[in-house]
């Protein structure tokens, strides 16, 4: 028996290539054949459609025609009788038919064109998604005679990703990615209030295979996520949230899987080798017997390709790859940063702050070019950063720090604000931005080097007054941070101080751009001269003159706020207040955060610091009244300020309150334009104002976290008192003396 199986084994051994171009020939008859069939079935399915819209028409004329001639043959009045009720049956059966198969075409247009509408005409079956929604609307109809609430394609689609099915999951992704897309409609609040969606969105991200189903899948739940993860999405409350997103940034897990393989390979072929004679043969049928099966399965989809048109064809879906699914992984981390608590656990989780941080240490970083689509990655990537290192707590303080000590990631960024770089202006903004955070608790010596740079940039720039401009803020924050620590280097860096003073004021009056910046520069350079007297007595009368002019000529102008009901110019930066009750009386109510300030209203705002500055530091009562000649003009100016700003803002506030300081330092180095002061009624004019504000003033106790919302410090409450303390013992003074 042993020997006559071995003598059967050589034989199929000789014989294993006849057996394989048997096969193929078989092959090759099954394929013939199956068409044939296939053609057969198709003209099979033809005729049945053609007679099965022809039958109902030939019913209905026939039926028509019997009615009308009312010809059934026999008199017999039960056999007419039945007749007329079949025929009308008839009529009723062929119309009903028709008006279904209208009913129908026009489900099928309604489904076109609302996939065309939001998008999903370019997305694989976005059509047949549509039906499957009016299919399932008609199912909720037939049980209730009615929707539920709020049921539309989002919630259906929403619906899709809480089920266990993977085909699912991927219908409910294409739906809510080709909203994502299309921008309409929205799709934040039914995917936010179901958390077992968000769960399972949220484990769509992580990597489960080579397939292009599951690539569509995780490059679609990207963008979904990144659509939703701004302000409402909470990562405490998805548990591996973070894990899921971190592997956005990983570099290749395709390429890492081909590796493998490609491991996994030379390891068998080693096996094979070692195996021995049987394992050869072994395999050798195993391979050609998988030639037949693929032969044949190829075969059995050009069939079906045949049949069905386009059923089987290939999803158009194309990965866009890696940059694709970091470009989204980057930007689900900056919306969520935004968020406190949020940005707390990305800077706790060490490995994924290590992928973060990865790029800006990179040798590599200033060594490669980069298109459009990197610029845009890496700008998300260092407003991140930014992020991170400026929220409050001890995990953003160390994070800063890690940075800091980095001397890759300082050359870097650096780097990107050389005078020779050819990077994309975002770019430089944000480096400006990290290295702006990072020198306001660095050591002495890189803080002062970069207010070099960044003094550089805002001279020299002449052509790029947006860079320019972002370099002057970032100056003017750090010169405040730096002041507040006592840790100011005004008189290394800018050694000439006329000549900075003078080139500021060029700045000021000449480059409507920068002019902003330029005055926050000067005030915080004003702080330090008056420290030190290094300013000459005829550069501060310039810069005051300057000053009251530019003031004098700007146009106060009064705006609405949308759906307050009331005029505002100043309606910013109330994030950090909470809406206080409505109260009854002639108080107007607190308007909420809206338009950002106008840039004529945020200069006013900066000449008058400056000018308080000026004042209560920088001169006397000689010099004042030297460069003030015309007293009642300025005084009717500051009457308007207040007024045009009289309104419960935040940045309305803070207007009025420079205003009440401006007045209060007036009165003491010109007491003599107190009469001024009254002929305008400034005592109401001041009473109306705090009366209007004091919701807001109060609310300013809470303000704790933006020093440009509570700056002025002082209460608008005891500058008003102070003010119109003065002014009353000016009034009793002169009494007294008449």
């Amino acid at each position: 028996m042993i020997e006559t199986f071995t003598a059967f084994q050589k034989s199929a051994k000789k014989h294993s290539t006849a057996a394989f171009v048997f096969g193929s020939m078989c092959g090759i008859v099954l394929m013939v054949l199956a068409q044939i069939v296939v053609v057969f079935l198709a003209l099979l399915i033809e005729a049945v459609l053609i007679i099965n819209m022809l039958g109902p028409m030939a019913s209905m004329v026939i039926s028509m025609i019997r009615l009308i001639r009312h010809d059934y043959g026999d008199d017999n009045g039960n056999l007419r009788a039945a007749l007329f009720i079949f025929y009308s049956l008839a009529l009723a059966h062929s119309v009903c038919f028709y008006c279904w198969f209208l009913l129908q075409y026009f489900l099928e247009k309604l489904s076109k064109s609302a996939s065309k509408e939001f998008g999903l005409n370019k997305d694989f079956g976005g059509q047949i998604l549509l039906l499957q929604y009016l299919r399932e609307t008609k199912a909720k109809c037939a049980d209730d005679l009615s929707l539920p609430g709020g049921w539309n394609m989002v919630t259906y689609a929403v619906g899709l990703l809480k089920s266990v099915s993977r085909d699912d999951h991927l219908d409910g992704l294409r739906m809510l990615d080709a909203f994502v897309v299309n921008k309409r409609p929205s799709i934040r609040l039914e995917l936010l209030s179901s958390s077992e969606s968000i769960q399972n969105l949220i484990k769509m991200l992580q990597w489960t295979g080579p397939a292009l189903e599951d690539q569509e899948m995780r490059e679609r739940a990207a963008r979904i996520v990144a659509d939703v993860a701004t302000g409402a999405l909470h990562i405490v409350q998805i548990p591996g949230a973070l894990q899921c997103i971190s592997s956005l940034l990983q570099v290749s897990p395709l390429r890492q899987y081909c590796q493998e393989v490609e491991k996994e390979g030379p390891q068998k072929q080693d096996q094979d080798k070692e195996g021995g004679e049987e394992e050869k043969d072994k395999n050798m049928n195993t391979a050609i017997d998988e030639q037949i099966t693929d032969r044949l399965l190829r075969m059995d989809r050009r069939a079906k390709k045949f049949l069905f048109g386009t059923m089987d064809e290939q999803s158009p879906f194309k990965p866009q790859g890696t940059r694709e699914l970091i470009h989204q992984g980057l930007q689900i981390l900056e919306r969520l940063a935004c968020d406190d608590q949020n940005c707390r656990e990305i800077c706790c989780n060490q490995r994924l702050l290590t992928k973060i941080i990865a790029p800006i240490t990179s040798p590599a970083l200033l060594h490669t070019d980069y298109d459009n689509a990197w610029v845009d990655i890496l700008s998300i990537l260092l407003r991140l950063v930014r992020l991170l290192i400026s929220a409050p707590g001890e995990a953003s303080t160390r994070v800063c720090h890690d940075i800091s000590v980095c001397e890759d990631a300082i050359r870097n960024l650096l780097g990107i604000l050389g005078q020779n770089a050819t990077y994309h202006m975002q770019l430089q903004e944000n480096a400006m931005e990290i290295l702006t955070e990072i020198a306001i608790g660095s050591p002495a010596i890189m803080a002062e080097d970069f207010i070099r740079k960044l003094w550089c940039i805002f001279l020299s720039n002449r052509g790029t007054s947006r860079l320019r401009r972002k370099a002057g803020e970032q100056l003017a924050k750090l010169l405040s941070a730096q002041g507040a620590n006592g840790q100011v280097f005004v008189k290394d860096v800018f050694c000439e101080n006329d000549t900075v003073v003078a080139q500021l004021i060029d700045i000021l009056v000449q480059d409507k751009e920068c002019q902003i910046s330029a005055a926050a520069i000067l005030e915080h350079l004003c702080c330090h001269f008056v420290r030190y007297n290094e300013l000459s007595e005829l550069c501060v009368v310039k810069l005051l003159r300057m000053i009251l002019d530019l003031i004098s000529k700007m146009e106060i102008k009064e705006e609405t706020v949308p759906g307050a009901g009331e005029s505002n110019c100043f309606d910013v930066h109330n994030d950090e207040e909470s809406k206080p009750p409505k109260q009854s009386g002639p108080k107007k109510p607190w308007v909420p955060k809206n338009d950002e300030l106008s840039e004529e209203t945020k200069f006013l705002a900066a000449l008058m610091s400056l000018l308080v500055v000026i004042c209560n530091k920088m001169v006397d009562a000689h010099v004042f009244c030297y460069v003030t000649s015309v007293d009642a003009a300025l005084v009717k100016k500051l009457k308007k300020i207040i007024e045009a700003n009289n309104k419960n803002t935040a940045d309305c506030l803070r207007i009025v309150k420079l205003a009440c300081q401006v007045v209060i330092a007036i009165i003491h180095l010109k007491p003599s334009c107190i009469k001024d002061f009254n002929g305008n009624h400034f005592d109401a004019v001041l009473s109306t104002a705090l009366k209007n504000m004091s919701d807001i003033d109060n609310c300013m106790l809470f303000a704790v976290q933006d020093c440009q919302i509570t700056k002025p410090a002082r209460t608008l409450s005891s500058l008003v008192k102070e003010a119109q303390g003065l002014l009353q013992n000016a009034q009793d003074v002169t009494v007294l003396s008449d």
